[in-house]
């Protein structure tokens, strides 16, 4: 449900996927054949974080805060004016939601982020995502939100293929939000 559909056409494009090329995919092969993927998307060509400041206690304890956020294997808070440097985890696809091959690929990809001075990556999964128990054995922040399906009322029958929408899980591509 909401997977987008890349194309040849469509994957490599200034229009579609700014900035992506292919050496940023991670591909789990059985074989000659692919079994799972997934790409670092370095996007600060044209989306960046930027720290504003803090408020209330947090700036107070930004020192504190960035003294145990390493040991905990969180990233420090920079100061206001700084960027935070994330990419996003992006076109994830293994067989079967098999969780050795997620295993594998998440793994390859964090130590990718590290090495590229990432301060974190995003990778949205639904609560029901069956893969998503995986990340919980990486240091990470929980994003709540909601999904709103509208459609015009004469579009019956997107309406009644949409009926299903609670039975399937959402995959929404974050790094396309």
């Amino acid at each position: 449900q909401f997977d987008p559909v890349w194309t040849l056409g469509s994957l490599f494009t200034q229009r579609f996927t700014p900035g992506l090329k292919k050496k940023d995919f991670i591909v789990a092969l059985d074989g000659k054949r692919v079994v799972g993927c997934i790409a670092r998307w370095d996007q600060t060509a044209f989306k960046q974080t930027r720290v504003r400041g803090y408020s209330g206690g947090l700036g107070r304890w930004r020192g504190l805060i960035n003294w145990i956020a390493p040991h905990l294997g969180y990233p420090r808070l920079p100061a206001p004016g700084q960027t935070i440097f994330h990419s996003y985890a992006s076109h994830l696809a293994v067989d079967n939601n098999n969780p050795d091959i997620f295993r594998a690929l998440l793994r390859a990809l964090y130590l990718r982020c590290q090495t590229a001075g990432d301060d974190y990556f995003v990778l949205g999964l639904s609560e029901r995502h069956p893969l998503r128990k995986i990340v919980r054995h990486y240091p990470h922040v929980k994003y709540r939100s909601q999904h709103y399906l509208a459609a015009w009322e004469d579009d019956a029958a997107l309406n009644a293929a949409l009926i299903g929408f609670d039975q399937r899980v959402p995959n929404p591509e974050a790094a396309v939000l």
